[in-house]
């Protein structure tokens, strides 16, 4: 767990925040010297005719930014600060690195119109919210790398990440985007689910203003594909997407987590040490910096968040996945016995012990809480549903929105735990388990499996990292 901060350090936090801001408006009277007012960023037109594209600037180490219209002054530092000082506390340079402060910034240039438009909107994809997250995760390094001001476009069917979450520091909300542009991102396509030739998902000219708008597709059914793998590991960022690098709007799809395997691309590993950032905890980070609970999901978290909220105590969390097929299903829970060397092993004596325990099985979180009533919490009393209910619970769809908060309720709980005991092939735990604050001790349990989690033996990050949707 992270240390307690010593007396005087929040305030000076705060202070140094502050006085980051002021600094931002004193750039501002600069800024108006030099930024075009003329430069407005273009709108989701499909078809050619009409404003070129802007030609955008050079990218260079100090990011650009993307951003939307609404709610964003004529002055973007203006606005960039003002969110900078309104959340002062999210920002932890120490351990995230300066490149927060200066994406912001550069956001809300993009936004405004005083710097050349370029986007990359993220198209909400037919997927669990861990897969989601992960995908997003990637697009805001390949915003940060390439320059681009990174927005989230609605995709009907699916939950908007406003549902759950507030946005600290940026206006990720996009505009609406034409069907012509979104279709060839869904999952099912030209009448097939999966739809395997990507190829084949590129826009047709005679359909979409290519000049305007280039598609990004990384969706995978299994763990790894090479061609999502080599985009992220072996590719200059700023090529991409290829023959198409200075498109305006780059719309991206992705269900793939590749942000760790970022630290060994030479293109660009140098420029992630100079802003401070750490491979194990970008994920995190990138989080933090994007998502908020919002008010309706902090209530959904409140029943757990004193007991995981203790300092004193050994938590636990255990993640169970019977399968997307099971949310309507019986199982038999696993022995959870194996997960007592954990505590064995780590508890101090006295010490009180919680097992926090999530699972897609309704049936397993009852089992568990029946054997184990005194240290064990879960929710046992909620159907869980899965977010993409098209496809695993139609007739669950409509709650999905209540159950997209249950769902984040959850992850951000999970990750308040100490030791992680997650399935292999599942990302919701695995992300969980990633977004603690703690040195991410965390053991990956194949399905109907038993292994042993004494002291030393928790998995390494770098195999964790490229484990089934990956991180």
């Amino acid at each position: 767990m992270s240390e307690t901060a010593p007396p005087g350090a929040s305030k000076a936090r705060h202070t140094q925040l502050f006085a980051v801001a002021a600094a931002l408006l004193a750039l501002l009277s600069l800024a108006r010297h030099s930024a075009s007012r003329n430069s407005r960023p273009l709108p989701p037109s499909v078809r050619g005719g009409g404003a070129a594209a802007a030609t955008p600037a050079a990218v260079t180490l100090r990011l650009r930014l993307p951003g939307s219209p609404s709610d964003i002054p004529p002055d973007p530092l203006t606005y960039a600060a003002r969110r900078l000082g309104e959340n002062a506390d999210s920002i932890s340079e120490a351990a995230c690195g300066t490149w927060q402060r200066d994406y912001a910034v550069q956001h809300a240039t993009v936004l405004s119109g005083h710097a050349p438009p370029r986007f990359v909107a993220s198209v909400a994809v037919q997927s669990g919210l861990a897969d989601r997250v992960v995908g997003v995760m990637s697009q805001l390094m390949y915003a940060l790398l390439s320059g681009r001001a990174l927005q989230f476009a609605s995709v009907d069917g699916l939950p908007d990440w406003a549902v759950a979450f507030d946005s600290p520091h940026i206006n990720w909300t996009a505009p609406p985007f034409p069907e012509a542009v979104l279709e060839p991102l869904r999952n099912r396509y030209k009448g097939v689910d999966g739809y395997r030739h990507f190829g084949d998902r590129n826009y047709s000219a005679a359909e979409v203003h290519t000049a305007l708008y280039w598609p990004v597709y990384h969706f995978f059914l299994v763990r790894s594909d090479p061609a999502i793998d080599a985009f992220f590991w072996d590719t200059d960022l700023t090529t991409q997407p290829h023959g198409h690098a200075d498109v305006p709007y780059v719309m991206f799809a992705s269900n793939r987590g590749r942000t760790y395997r970022l630290w060994e691309n030479w293109h660009h590993r140098d420029a992630l040490r100079q802003w401070g950032m750490h491979a194990s905890d970008a994920v995190r980070c990138g989080f933090h910096f994007l998502f908020r609970p919002n008010q309706a999901t902090q209530a959904a978290m409140a029943a757990m968040a004193t007991p995981m909220g203790r300092t004193d105590a050994l938590k636990i969390g255990i993640q169970i996945r019977a399968g997307d097929t099971a949310f309507n299903a019986s199982a038999e829970v696993s022995d959870l016995r194996q997960y007592q060397e954990i505590e064995k092993q780590r508890r101090a004596p006295g010490q009180p012990v919680i097992w926090y325990f999530i699972s897609d099985s309704l049936a397993l979180r009852r089992q568990a809480a029946a054997r184990w009533p005194k240290k064990l919490l879960t929710d046992a009393s909620s159907q869980p549903v899965h977010v993409d209910c098209k496809r695993f619970n139609r007739e669950a769809c409509g709650g999905v929105d209540a159950a997209f908060r249950a769902a984040a309720a959850e992850l951000l709980t999970f990750s308040k735990a100490d030791y992680h005991v997650v399935t292999q092939d599942s990302g919701f735990g695995m992300l969980g388990a990633w977004l603690s604050e703690g040195e991410r001790r965390i053991y990956a349990v194949y399905r109907n499996a038993s292994r042993s989690c004494g002291r030393f033996e928790y998995d390494s990050l770098d195999t964790l990292a490229s484990s089934w949707a990956g991180i």
